[in-house]
């Protein structure tokens, strides 16, 4: 299909970890999951989709699964 996937293991703040790694590998694309959280569970953990917004310089696909 003509892209190659890459997947590292890294520990501290989501969003920081993930952008870092995308700018060092010159990322396209980063593809991350999505789980609903009550408001305060929102605010208390923070979003890591928001903070990645702000930190990457390529497109975000943040993906959902509606589980039934």
């Amino acid at each position: 299909m003509g892209f190659v996937p890459t997947a590292r293991l890294a520990f501290g703040d989501p969003a920081q970890e993930i952008a870092s790694v995308a700018s060092e590998i010159g990322a396209d694309l980063i593809v991350v999951g999505h789980r609903h959280q009550s408001p305060l569970a929102r605010w208390w953990n923070g979003s890591v989709g928001a903070n990645l917004l702000e930190k990457l310089q390529c497109s975000l696909l943040v993906a959902q699964k509606n589980i039934a």
